[in-house]
């Protein structure tokens, strides 16, 4: 090792081994750190500020089979949402799309995206029905709701 005039020593890169290994230079600091320089508390620190590992996200299933609506009225659109929900149920589907429309082509306001969430909220508390979501994540914007279905056990 060679010193400065300061009387300091003059680093080269023979003094870290590490740098001459070409597998080193692509990993990080911490991988090739020695921990053991530190006190345990600086350890802990520095073990406890590693990132947590990507969280699982729960996938819906999609829609395995759909109820087209158009052209119904209200009370006609009720009982056949609720028979379709019945019926895929013990068809052992877990998730069915019903379309309602966005009432572009109805006089007024649009029936029945407010009748067939009426009937799945009524099934959601005491019936097949899980849960549910607007296709497009709000009623105004959608003409289909996507159904999860409670698993029959």
């Amino acid at each position: 090792m060679s010193r400065k005039k300061e009387g300091l020593p003059r680093l080269t890169d023979d003094d870290f081994p590490f740098a001459e290994e070409e597998q080193d230079k692509e990993k990080s600091f911490v991988e090739v750190f020695d921990f053991r320089l530190f006190d345990k508390e600086s350890l802990f620190f520095l073990q406890q500020s590693k990132p947590a590992p990507p969280a699982r996200e729960k996938r819906l299933p999609s829609p395995e089979e759909q109820l087209d609506l158009h052209g119904f009225t209200a009370s006609e659109a009720e009982i056949r949402a609720e028979s379709f929900l019945v019926t895929a149920r013990g068809k052992g589907l877990e998730a069915v799309r019903i379309i309602t429309g966005k009432g572009l082509h109805s006089e007024g306001k649009a029936v029945l995206p407010d009748v067939v969430e009426q009937v799945v909220r009524a099934m959601k508390t005491s019936g097949p029905v899980e849960d549910y979501v607007w296709e497009k994540g709000e009623k105004s914007k959608s003409g289909a709701v996507i159904v999860y279905l409670k698993v029959a056990r």
